[in-house]
């Protein structure tokens, strides 16, 4: 099976990726990983882009392949990227679940975008304000695809891993 948890920046995506990982020792990725990896290389940003999706496809390819399990945390908030992108991929859609991760308090989602601000743990750090963040975001559908189960950052951490661990039937 695979998983996409995506979402906007600061939704608690890679923070619930990395609690599925613990819980049920799944395997996990991010078009994160690779982008940051390029960056730090010195790629040129819409290169390493490119270059992170590309790399991304191959490896959920290979999961579905060998049939294991894989669970992917992927930005992608803009449904109609978020579809172009699962469109490259060759699967049963009984394999895939997909996951739209929000935080419903704004305060508590400035706060989050802040902190990345003052210190950028990543390479791929975009935004210099909140008000860089919300105009970015303010251009976007982000809306649910059919089939997909929206998870609330906001909400209990043990009843999200919850919802996420009996809709793709983790034991």
């Amino acid at each position: 099976m695979i998983i996409f948890i995506r979402g906007k920046a600061a939704t608690g995506k890679t923070f619930l990726a990395n609690e599925i990982n613990l819980k049920f020792n799944m395997a996990t990725t991010s078009k994160d990983r690779y982008f940051d990896e390029l960056l730090l290389e010195g790629m040129a940003w819409p290169d390493a882009n490119e270059v992170a999706y590309n790399r991304l496809v191959d490896e959920i390819h290979q999961h579905i392949k060998s049939e294991e399990d894989l669970l992917v945390d992927i930005g992608l908030a803009h449904t109609p990227y978020y579809l172009q992108f699962i469109s490259k991929l060759k699967y049963d859609a009984s394999q895939v679940k997909s996951f739209l991760c929000i935080c419903s308090d704004q305060e508590e989602w400035e706060s989050r975008i802040n902190k990345r601000i003052q210190n950028p743990e990543n390479p791929n750090q975009l935004f210099k304000s909140i008000e860089e963040a919300t105009d970015h975001y303010e251009k976007y559908e982000i809306s649910l695809i059919e089939g997909e189960t929206l998870l609330d950052s906001c909400d209990i951490k043990e009843e999200l891993i919850e919802i996420i661990s009996k809709k793709c039937h983790l034991v």
